[in-house]
């Protein structure tokens, strides 16, 4: 038996459940309603900006109480947590550059910049936590980015440019619905 063949299958049963999706897939719902409601919200934005961590607290706690329970606690081998330091490490730098770019001001082809970083964001979850479903995400999020970006620059309405996220919310809770109700019922609750 290759152990370490097991662990990576156990590994990509991690994203089988269809939490990933839903937390994922609210969050962008909170931010297309803060971007929605931009000019209306904008002198007390700062104190809407933590509901962007309700979905992932919601998502550990439905992982907790209720796929845990079902699927069992795993501790993954040293060399399989290291590629969660990559992932830190490389979302880091993804940051720090995306935070230069957009304190530079208006710099050329600035959106292009943030949208590759975006890209390159996503491809990195995908390819450092094995996580197969991202790669499709990541082209429907980038995507999504530069048409907001695009109906921004061509109407001047920052709230318009929500619209654009619309598709990556819905696709994402379908497939983490779908997921989530194939996991349930196929681990079903043990009585003790």
């Amino acid at each position: 038996m290759d152990v370490d063949k097991l662990e990576k299958s156990v590994w990509k049963t991690r994203y089988e459940d269809g939490v990933a999706e839903l937390m994922i897939g609210f969050t962008f719902i909170v931010a297309i309603l803060l971007q929605a409601f931009s000019t209306m919200i904008d002198p007390y934005r700062y104190y809407f900006y933590p509901l962007l961590l309700l979905p992932a607290l919601i998502g550990v706690l439905i992982t907790r109480y209720v796929i845990n329970p079902r699927s069992g606690t795993i501790k993954f081998s040293k060399k399989r947590r290291k590629r969660f330091s990559l992932y830190a490490i490389i979302l880091t730098i993804t940051i720090i550059l995306q935070v230069i770019i957009t304190a530079t001001g208006n710099l050329p082809f600035k959106s292009l910049g943030v949208g590759t970083l975006v890209l390159l964001i996503t491809l990195s979850i995908a390819y450092v936590l094995d996580y197969d479903r991202m790669y499709f995400y990541s082209i429907l999020i980038t995507a999504s980015f530069y048409l907001d970006q695009y109906i921004i620059k061509t109407t001047g309405v920052i709230e318009k440019g929500a619209l654009a996220w619309i598709g990556v919310p819905i696709v994402m809770i379908s497939v983490g619905t779908y997921l989530l109700t194939k996991f349930l019922k196929t681990h079903p609750k043990e009585d003790k």
